[in-house]
């Protein structure tokens, strides 16, 4: 049984108590209009989140809304009525789109665009036509859902967003609230890099989503290929399981599964047996039934590649000719018709064709199998289409079945399979799967098939059919263990238990905000003698398109003000050249530091003095040389070179490849830190090598010796690790404890006390006082409040 991670005490502890938010595409209701013009609203049995909804509100005691469109065009004066029967008697915040609306975001952008995206679908320039409207109509609707879910949100909510229509939802949501608590799962399939860079707004949507705090997938794969795009496509840092936007924010990814309410689905098991033997009177009753289902008319549920296969098995293996039947149920419940005067686009046509062009491909396919191996009497293939169907008919479908058949080319999970599962306990058929849908990796009884190589489909109905009954129930004893271990419930409160923990990974940093920034700065002002160490690059300065370092007049009127207070010292450091410090060289009370301490200007003195220590500069050549052999195999990277730095760049190159290649250059560099005094940095996008005996923390170190009385020391800058300061061995114990952490993060106490504040992404390797902010700006914020 898959365990929950942490708890969701959070959500029902206090008072008044944290809702969950659930915003989807469509609310998990049924919607319909009587014959008096009134519509009627039903529980949707079969939805996935009223399940799970269900489930939290039982099992968690959480309270729960469900915000979503309504799926159908609402007569205006219909709509109060109807949002009062939604929210009144069933918890739910309903969605308005008008045609034009509907048409746009859900018809031409979500179908049209992002879902044969997501599909593995090569682009074609049809897909694309009009995407600056789409986009900006696509932008409209995540206004409105937001202004919506600002409606209902209060403080403490958690807000968890669902599937491929709502990717950008997160970004909108969180400049609204910025603190929230946003989770995001996606139901669907992530495609390859190489596949999602096709969309125009590619970048957009993943920023998107990366402002959710936790997205979750149904396998590890489809988490790989979105951790590999935003990898790729924004050049953002990640791990297996999180990303690090340049903000410094942090975004973790799981994998998660879903599941059915098992409960459900066994309640009504009783009711199918005696509907299942008169269905099977009706057909050849010596014949075996495959049985295959599908809920959607699209080309990706593989019933072209099915139809071809049995083919394929009717030619190979004639023996089975009137013996076995292909039993194919669809539910097609799209309302797209050509006839319509709205469909005048790329999307919708692009879509209306793909139907209709399948549609006569199964006719064709049916026809040609029937008629070379059926006869009067016998038709091997039977397709039934319908708009909808019920739990009592699809569960009696698979229990007729002798073999179960579900090969889509691609599905995000197929929850079918877990059906059949569940519907074949006392025939134990065996389940033929596709290798392409998510329950490939969940059901491991089953028989694993590539729907594109018929003569495996093939080869795999005859060891279906031929399958020995000990093996037949070993295999399904196994998909019911999966199955019914893992329901619904399970997964949603895993869900939702991993998107309100804790992050324990960066817990000893604090974000400067709120009243841990008035204390930070209240503590700042009480201290007497203080030294403020800035990093140049990425927190006083900021770099262009050009590479070009420019310091902005807020940054530069901030380090003004503090270095002039008294009880200040002031430097800014860097590990370039001096002149890349020259326009600060005339404000005299800055210190200045470049070469990574290799040579410091000290406030108010006007000459540049070089460090006490001997520094070996033997190791530049060879490794300059080192970094050339890397750059001309690498395309995309380049190489840095100051006085006492060497550095390899990759951020142009791609990201996969160079992080391989980074392993093997860092390899290299530590067998030659044998031979040579160099220290080795491995950064997000570059690797930097430096004399070893030049570190932050020996800049400290030399600081602190002129000025002895300071008692507070700030480090305010990027990869602000323990190394930025001196050991307590350097520093004769001179930390206020014998660890060298204090036992609060803003304690006051004799002798120096070290603080770090991170700019931008947090590093790990931090145990000192640990705080951080976002950016530049937040930075840019912090210095403001600390001269003010």
């Amino acid at each position: 049984m898959r365990e929950t991670r942490g708890d969701m005490s959070s959500l029902n502890s206090n008072s008044p108590a944290p809702k969950l938010l659930v915003i989807s595409m469509h609310l998990g209701k049924n919607i319909t209009e009587g014959p008096d013009g009134e519509w009627t609203v039903k529980n949707n049995e079969q939805s996935i989140l009223a399940a799970a909804l269900e489930a939290l509100k039982l099992d968690a005691n959480i309270e729960c809304v469900n915000i979503g469109w309504v799926g159908k065009k609402i007569p205006v004066d219909k709509q109060d009525r109807l949002t009062s029967e939604l929210m009144l008697n069933h918890g739910c915040y309903p969605l308005y789109l008008t045609q034009d609306e509907a048409e746009a975001f859900y018809h031409r952008f979500c179908k049209g665009v992002l879902w044969p995206t997501m599909n593995y679908s090569l682009a074609t320039s049809r897909r694309f036509y009009g995407i600056e409207e789409l986009w900006d109509s696509h932008k409209k609707i995540m206004t409105y859902i937001a202004d919506t879910v600002a409606t209902v949100y209060r403080t403490g909510d958690v807000i968890w967003i669902h599937d491929y229509h709502l990717l950008c939802l997160p970004a909108f949501i969180r400049k609204r609230h910025p603190g929230a608590r946003i989770g995001f799962y996606l139901h669907c399939t992530f495609p390859s890099s190489e596949l999602f860079r096709q969309i125009p707004i590619r970048e957009s949507i993943l920023q998107g989503l990366c402002c959710a705090d936790v997205i979750g997938f149904q396998t590890y794969n489809y988490c790989r290929y979105f951790l590999r795009s935003v990898s790729n496509l924004l050049g953002w840092e990640t791990g297996p399981t999180s990303i690090t936007a340049p903000t410094g924010k942090v975004c973790r990814v799981h994998v998660d599964p879903t599941g059915l309410k098992v409960s459900l689905y066994e309640g009504k098991l009783d009711q199918t047996y005696p509907l299942a033997e008169k269905w099977r009177q009706g057909f050849y009753s010596n014949a075996k039934i495959i049985v295959g289902r599908c809920t959607r008319l699209d080309k990706y549920q593989g019933i072209v590649e099915k139809l071809l296969a049995f083919d394929h098995f009717l030619t190979q293996y004639p023996e089975f000719i009137e013996k076995v039947i292909l039993m194919q149920s669809i539910i097609d419940n799209e309302t797209i018709s050509r006839d319509a005067e709205d469909i005048d686009n790329a999307q919708l046509e692009a879509v209306y064709e793909e139907r209709s062009l399948l549609v006569q491909r199964v006719e064709q396919l049916v026809g040609r199998i029937n008629g070379i191996h059926g006869t009067l009497a016998w038709q091997p293939v039977h397709i039934h289409i319908k708009p909808q169907d019920n739990i009592e008919n699809s569960l009696a479908l698979d229990h007729l079945a002798d073999v179960v058949m579900i090969t889509p080319t691609r599905d995000g999970m197929n929850l079918i399979a877990h059906e059949s599962v569940l519907a074949t306990q006392h025939s134990f058929a065996p389940l033929i799967l596709s290798e392409f849908a998510g329950a490939a990796s969940c059901l491991g009884g089953s028989i694993i098939v590539n729907p594109y190589d018929k003569a495996n489909m093939a080869e795999a109905m005859v060891r279906a059919l031929r399958m020995d009954p000990a093996d037949k129930k070993k295999n399904h004893a196994h998909n019911l263990r999966y199955v019914q271990h893992n329901s619904i419930g399970q997964w949603a409160r895993t869900c939702v238990a991993e998107l309100i923990r804790e992050d324990d990974e960066y817990q000893h940093q604090q974000k400067l905000n709120g009243p841990v920034l008035r204390e930070f700065v209240s503590a700042y002002k009480e201290a007497k003698n203080r030294l403020l160490l800035l990093d140049f690059e990425g927190t006083a300065a900021t770099e262009g398109e050009d590479r070009k370092l420019t310091v902005n007049s807020t940054m530069k009127d901030c380090i003004e003000k503090l270095s002039k207070d008294d009880k200040n010292i002031l430097f800014l450091l860097t590990g370039k050249g001096k002149d890349t410090l020259a326009e600060f060289e005339d404000m005299n009370q800055v210190g200045l530091c470049s070469g990574h301490g290799m040579l410091i200007k000290y406030p108010n003195e006007p000459a540049w003095v070089e460090a006490d220590e001997r520094v070996d500069l033997s190791w530049k050549e060879p490794v300059r040389n080192l970094y050339l052999d890397f750059r001309d195999r690498t395309p995309g990277t380049g190489i840095e070179e100051f006085d006492m730095e060497l550095t390899w760049t990759y951020e142009k190159a791609d990201q996969d490849f160079a992080r391989w290649v980074v392993q093997d250059l860092v390899q290299v560099l530590h067998q030659m830190a044998d031979k040579y005094p160099i220290f080795i940095k491995v950064m997000r996008t570059s690797v930097q090598v430096r004399p070893r005996n030049l570190t932050p923390g020996s800049v400290c170190r030399r600081i602190l010796a002129k000025y002895s009385s300071i008692d507070v020391v700030y480090r305010i800058g990027s990869n602000c690790t323990d190394d930025c300061f001196p050991s307590s061995q350097d520093m004769s114990g001179s930390l206020n404890s014998s660890n060298g952490t204090p036992t609060s993060p803003l304690s006051a106490k004799a002798g120096p006390t070290f603080y770090s504040c991170n700019v931008g992404e947090i590093p790990t390797g931090t145990s000192l006082n640990g705080f951080f902010v976002n950016n530049q700006a937040g930075a840019a914020s912090l210095l403001s409040k600390m001269c003010s």
